[in-house]
Formats: C-alpha cells, structure tokens, sequence
C-alpha cells in the first residue's frame, strides 16, 4: 500500500480511476468502441480527481479545522447535505495544492518526463486542482471537470486538449467478460502503483520516507 505524508494514495487513484466510467462516450461510427483511458478526456478525469482527492486530504491534515462537518438542517431539503463551519485557510489550501501537485507530478518521473504524454497527465493534475471544490465527492469533481473539459475555452483547457492522442477510441472493456474487465482495471491499477513505489524508492530525490 503506497503512502504520502501517511495517506493512503492507493485508495484515492482507485476513486479517480472508478470516477471516470459514466463518462465512456461510445464511438458513434462504431458501438463497440469507448473512450481510450491511456490519453484524452477519461484519463484528464482520473488524474484530476486523484489529484483533488489528494489535496483534499493534505489539507485535512494541515489545516483540520476546515473539515470540521455538520448535517444541514432539515429545512434545507437535502437529504445528506454537510457544510464546513470554518472552511479552508486559503494559504492551508495553497499548500495542500502544492503539495499534492508535486506528490502527483513525482509520479511521472522517468525517461518519459518531457513526452506528450506526461505534460498531458500534469496538466489534467492542475486542473483538478484549479478547478474542483474541496472535499467533493469523487463524482462530483469528476463531474465538474467533465464539464470543464467539455465546454471551458481558457487557456489550460485549451492546451490540455491539444495533447490529446490521435487515437480517441478503444475497444470497449465492457463487451468482455466480468473476470475480463476485472483483470484490466486491477492491470490499470497496478501499473499506477508501480510507476507511484519506483518513484519513492528511486527517486525521492533525497527526502527520505514519507510514510508520516
């Protein structure tokens, strides 16, 4: 189990990976096809939410006060709406989005660090962290982001689509068989995990264990 400052990040990859599956838009020239998740929109979402997740929990450590919760009153009409009594310190949240983009980012140290491909997955990681509220759900920020992704024309976005792959689509993991689609998510998840452990046995960059 891979852990920053005492978090378990396993856990948060795990709810960006799941957060992305009501978003795997069908191929409209051919129905057997989704979404590829090794690039574009679907993998944009998951290392957003897994960042934000993660800052989320940062910030739980380093400014406590703002996740002190309470249930709304009834007259609200939710049913399980919590709000926070003191809210976040915006320099605690700075922090934590600070953090979390570097524990996010050192992920991606390797071979690779200047391909498309990773300024892609850092850039998805800085918008989710710009752009998702605190301490929403996993499909809240997914959905936040979706739409961000969808229709925003600022300046990140923008660059953020312009890494996207040529290849768009990909066989739909769906049409296989349940012990299929278990395999390759639990492959995906493990392929996170590993790039995450040689990160922080190999280059830690000197700073040691951060297992808290």
């Amino acid at each position: 189990m891979a852990k920053m400052f005492g978090i378990d990040t396993d856990k948060l990859y795990e709810q960006g990976f799941d957060s992305m599956n009501r978003y795997r838009e069908r191929n409209p020239d051919n129905p057997r096809e989704v979404l590829q998740t090794a690039g574009g929109k679907l993998s944009n979402l998951r290392h957003g939410v897994s960042s934000s997740l993660l800052r989320d929990e940062i910030l739980k450590l380093i400014n406590p006060g703002s996740y002190d919760m309470k249930q709304a009153p009834p007259s609200m009409n939710f049913e399980e709406l919590k709000m926070s009594e003191e809210g976040p310190n915006p320099l605690a949240k700075g922090l934590a989005s600070l953090l979390a983009y570097a524990g996010a980012g050192a992920n991606e140290i390797g071979p690779d660090f200047f391909s498309k491909e990773t300024m892609e997955d850092l850039t998805a990681n800085l918008l989710g962290l710009m752009k998702t509220d605190v301490y929403d759900s996993a499909e809240d920020k997914a959905a936040m982001l979706n739409d961000i992704l969808e229709n925003d024309t600022g300046g990140i976005n923008t660059y953020l689509q312009s890494l996207a792959p040529d290849k768009k689509y990909q066989e739909d993991a769906r049409l296989f068989s349940p012990m299929r689609q278990d395999l390759m998510r639990e492959q995906s998840l493990k392929e996170m995990r590993r790039r995450e452990q040689k990160t922080f046995e190999e280059r830690n960059l000197g700073l040691g264990d951060m297992d808290g």
